[in-house]
């Protein structure tokens, strides 16, 4: 029997991509939050019959050894480390894989295109971390899990998305850093960021929430990743804006495609 596990839940319904990928930023007011607060981890509702064979196979590591990056969609990411521990960044609605159950969900702000998608689950003692816990009292957090490292940095700074409730992530894992910057424009902050010497940078470049593709192409050439991948990218009418995102080390990836970070 399978291992049962109590889904998160959102209130995000099935819609057409080219005109809802980004509805969620647009259509809904800061600051009011999505209802991410059911998320629990499998242990809260494992069942007694669960077999021991089936909790390993259901958690067991997909790693081949290297770790990768899949970008699922939209703004939707996933980091597997060499040892197996999964991550997500904003693992929102769009229809992609979310099989493998999570040790770390990161969200980077409140609007309904970002929050965690009904299929993805925690593995027992996985953590969940959003931008209220990553930006506490003006301080933006650090969480250090050995293998794996969660910075929150500054993110926002548009009519959209307030600075004050929004963050992005660094996740350094097996020693590569990955910089999500969230829902974002340009802001002052990101010039500390160059010398971070950031292996992998994704940029929201749709333009109409956030940054066009031409500010983003700034923003990656300010901030110098060695690949800079292009994110949240349809405007309104379902037309992907990366082809205007120019940005030396230009890396585009498409929905579903996994890369070894190295």
């Amino acid at each position: 029997m399978t291992k049962k596990v109590k889904r998160i839940v959102t209130s995000i319904l099935t819609m057409a991509i080219s005109m809802t990928l980004l509805t969620g930023c647009g259509g809904q007011t800061e600051g009011t939050d999505a209802p991410i607060d059911d998320v629990t981890t499998a242990a809260d509702t494992a069942n007694a019959e669960d077999a021991a064979s089936d909790d390993a196979s259901s958690e067991a590591p997909t790693s081949s050894g290297k770790p990768t990056l899949t970008y699922i969609g939209h703004a939707s990411v996933k980091i597997v480390a060499s040892d197996g521990a999964v991550l997500y960044i904003d693992p929102n609605y769009y229809a992609g894989d979310y099989s493998e159950p999570a040790d770390y969900v990161l969200v980077t702000h409140c609007h309904d295109d970002h929050q965690p998608h009904k299929d993805v689950t925690l593995k027992d003692g996985g953590q969940l971390i959003t931008y209220k816990e990553a930006l506490h009292d003006g301080t933006y957090e650090t969480y250090d899990f050995g293998n794996i490292k969660i910075e929150a940095v500054a993110a926002g700074g548009n009519a959209n998305h307030s600075i004050d409730s929004c963050v992005g992530y660094i996740v350094t894992v097996d020693g590569i850093s990955v910089y999500h910057a969230g829902d974002t424009s340009m802001i002052e902050q990101m010039k500390d960021l160059t010398e971070r010497h950031i292996d992998y940078a994704m940029y929201p470049i749709d333009g109409i929430y956030n940054m066009n593709a031409t500010e983003a192409t700034s923003v990656a050439n300010l901030v110098a990743a060695k690949n800079s991948i292009p994110i949240h990218e349809f405007d309104d009418y379902g037309k992907k804006k990366s082809d205007k995102f120019l940005p030396e080390n230009r890396l585009v990836l498409e929905y579903g495609e996994t890369i070894e970070l190295q």
